[in-house]
């Protein structure tokens, strides 16, 4: 199905032009007697796959909660300090930094909330943690390699919304978290889980890359994820009283900007 969804994506713009073509939720909905509206309100949501709205919706016809479940994660380490690695460019642009950071704080954890550009940091020699909900498993397939794969795969807390999908090389890297503590929604958020992992781990986060969609009039998907991870990063800093400081210029409130370069 996810590769489906792609093949779909490369036809939008004509089938917009002409409004005419499949409707791959329509699709689904059908040959699996889904309900319609459960499906669109599932693929309108930016961070699931077309695998795992099939799954999520499977486990609802079976009644069952979800589809697989893993060790909770603990950890006997504490780090000096935890960066979290987002989708913006700026994690891609200012990677020899970061580089540079690691090597003089070698305590230092990497958690990736999106597996985007995790190929640009593969080769550091550093603890890493690898975000799993929706279409990050197929991006983490991508971009990571899979031959002696030593990384921690973290999932969500048990059941999972749109069910469990893992890699088949990762699974026995993988742990899911025992709760998100600080706020009470967006449980099936990268975000979220990436913060909840990072208290677990040190007294002191760092973002990268956490830039934000920032065109004049974001809409849609956009402006629904900058809304969504403004609640967190606001409840986060509330709720637990812990500071979280970014490396590079962000639009979200509640984090203070400190350029990496005033470290190295």
């Amino acid at each position: 199905f996810n590769v489906l969804g792609k093949l779909v994506e490369a036809f939008a713009a004509l089938q917009k032009e002409y409004n005419w073509g499949s409707n791959l939720p329509y699709m689904i909905s059908g040959a699996y007697s889904f309900p319609q509206k459960e499906v669109m309100a599932l693929v309108t949501n930016r961070r699931f796959s077309f695998n795992s709205i099939v799954r999520s919706l499977d486990n609802r016809r079976e009644q069952k909660v979800d589809n697989a479940k893993f060790t909770v994660f603990q950890s006997a380490k504490r780090y000096d300090q935890v960066i979290i690695v987002g989708g913006g460019q700026n994690s891609l642009m200012h990677q020899q930094a970061i580089q540079e950071f690691l090597h003089k704080y070698p305590n230092t954890a990497l958690i990736f909330a999106t597996a985007r550009f995790a190929k640009a940091y593969e080769t550091l020699e550093r603890d890493k943690y690898y975000v799993l909900v929706g279409v990050e498993a197929d991006r983490l397939s991508k971009n990571v390699s899979h031959k002696d794969f030593k990384d921690i795969c973290i999932l969500p807390p048990y059941p999972r919304s749109a069910g469990t999908e893992v890699p088949e090389w990762a699974t026995s890297h993988t742990k899911e978290l025992a709760s998100i503590d600080f706020i009470d929604k967006y449980h099936d958020s990268c975000t979220a889980i990436a913060l909840q992992l990072a208290l677990n781990l040190s007294n002191h986060i760092y973002t990268i890359g956490y830039d934000g969609y920032t065109s004049y009039t974001p809409q849609g998907k956009e402006e629904e994820l900058n809304r969504e991870n403004q609640s967190i990063f606001t409840q986060f800093v509330v709720k637990t009283g812990t500071e979280i400081i970014s490396f590079t210029p962000t639009i979200f409130e509640n984090i203070k900007v400190k350029s990496i370069y005033q470290f190295i």
